[in-house]
């Protein structure tokens, strides 16, 4: 298991607030196709996403920080990704920081 401490800040402030987002994934895998026009092919794969999760909301401009845990051997990505409002719930927008924890 890794743990990480994140620490946000913008320069200038962000003009929406931003949702903090952690990607799992899996590099690359084949994967043998079994129905369809594809069947009985190997195809290969890259960059699976297995798990996305919101973990933070951020006002995008006091500083912020926090602590994030991984566990298990999927590597991760944590994005910053403006939360444009929305009618029943904010939408996604605009990636404003992204980087590869592990």
């Amino acid at each position: 298991d890794a743990g990480y401490r994140v620490e946000l800040s913008a320069q200038p402030p962000l003009s929406q607030g931003a949702v903090v987002q952690i990607v799992r994934y899996i590099p690359e895998a084949q994967v043998e196709i079994l129905r369809g026009e594809n069947a009985g092919k190997v195809m290969d794969y890259v960059n699976i996403v297995t798990a996305w999760h919101a973990v933070a909301d951020w006002d995008g401009v006091k500083p912020m920080a926090m602590n994030v845990a991984l566990d298990g051997p999927e590597p991760a990505i944590l994005i910053v990704q403006e939360a444009i409002p929305g009618r029943k719930k904010p939408l996604p927008g605009a990636i404003k920081a992204a980087i590869r924890l592990q």
